[in-house]
This record gives structure tokens, C-alpha cells and sequence, in this order.
């Protein structure tokens, strides 16, 4: 540490004593707690308390303004495969086209399908503890699961799959191609 501030220091580099830290263990970063010892990420017990309270109000309303969406968004960084339940919500938000920060103030409409995926994030937060663990895994490429998926927007067509020498195929059910391109959703 000390060779990274003389570096610094040499090339006129300033340096924030107060939002320094030394070697450690556990460290606070952008609200939430990285702790390479354990290898988890912590979300602090009062952001997902607001979350809950705030995911509540939601539930019941007809419109929200974008921003009021920014806990979720921001606890979903630390949450495993949380981001399959804000698809609805991304797909909403990506009608907004503006740059202008007023824009995190437009309001959006409540659908029934958002309603679904909050309702889902509220069962999934009454025994969430806010600790997440640092997967260790490393990352196959589907040429090494031999797993390939290709899938066409015709409705005539459908979906195939290979998997380690099998095969699978089907075509979208007329009810599919109703729901839009998150057709996914509809799978039995």
C-alpha cells in the first residue's frame, strides 16, 4: 500500500485519506459489504427492510415513477439470477429512450405481469437474509457443455436444442406468440 501512495504521490496523484483502506478482508463498496473471506456479498438488513416496505406500496398501485424502482435495481446486483425477475421491468424501461434525467421521474403503468415479479421478489425477501455467496465456479462455454439453442420468432417454426449428442425440438403454441418476445414466460 505504501509503494501504491509513494506512486501516487510522485505523480501528483491526490488521494482521499478518508475513502482510503488498507489490506482487508471486508470492505464497504457503493452500499454494499465484500467480504473475500467468507466470499459473500451483504446487503444491509435496513435496505432490504425499505425495499420490502417499498415493493408493498407498489404492489397496490396503478403507476410508479422509474425511480422509485432503484433499491430493487440496486439490491439485484447482489442477488444471484435476480435480474430474471426485472426482465418485465427492463423491457418497460427500455421504451424510454431519453437521456434527460427527468425521465427517471415519468411514470409507468403497474401491469399485471410486474405485480407477478414483485410478488415473487416479496416471497423471495421474507427468508432472504441478505447474504449472498460468491460463486467459484468458473464459466463454461457451451462448446464445452456441448450446449447449443437456437429459436425462431415464426410461429410456424419453434425452438431446437442440442445437448451432449440429444436433441429437442417444438413448436411455439399459439398462446406463445401472444404474450410478445418474453413468450419464455409461457413455457409449461
Amino acid at each position: 500500500m505504501k509503494a501504491f501512495t509513494d506512486v501516487c504521490e510522485s505523480l501528483g496523484v491526490p488521494i482521499a485519506d478518508d475513502k482510503t483502506v488498507g489490506p482487508t478482508n471486508q470492505l464497504t463498496f457503493l452500499g454494499l459489504t465484500i467480504d473475500t473471506k467468507n466470499m459473500q456479498i451483504k446487503i444491509p438488513i435496513d435496505k432490504l427492510a425499505r425495499l420490502n416496505r417499498e415493493l408493498k406500496d407498489i404492489v397496490i398501485k396503478r403507476r410508479v415513477r422509474l425511480h422509485e424502482l432503484g433499491l430493487m435495481y440496486f439490491c439485484a446486483k447482489a442477488i444471484p439470477c435476480s435480474r430474471a425477475f426485472l426482465r418485465r421491468f427492463y423491457d418497460i424501461i427500455a421504451l424510454f429512450k431519453s437521456k434527460d434525467p427527468k425521465y427517471f421521474y415519468c411514470t409507468i403503468r403497474v401491469t399485471r405481469n410486474l405485480k407477478e415479479d414483485i410478488i415473487v421478489w416479496l416471497t423471495f425477501l421474507d427468508s432472504f437474509n441478505g447474504v449472498c455467496y460468491i460463486s467459484d465456479q468458473r464459466w463454461l462455454s457451451n462448446t464445452y457443455l456441448q450446449l447449443f439453442t437456437d429459436s425462431s420468432g415464426n410461429s410456424d417454426l419453434g425452438i431446437g436444442a442440442y445437448v451432449c449428442g440429444h436433441w429437442l425440438q417444438f413448436r411455439w403454441q399459439k398462446k406463445m406468440g401472444q404474450s410478445g418476445h418474453n413468450a419464455g414466460y409461457d413455457i409449461p
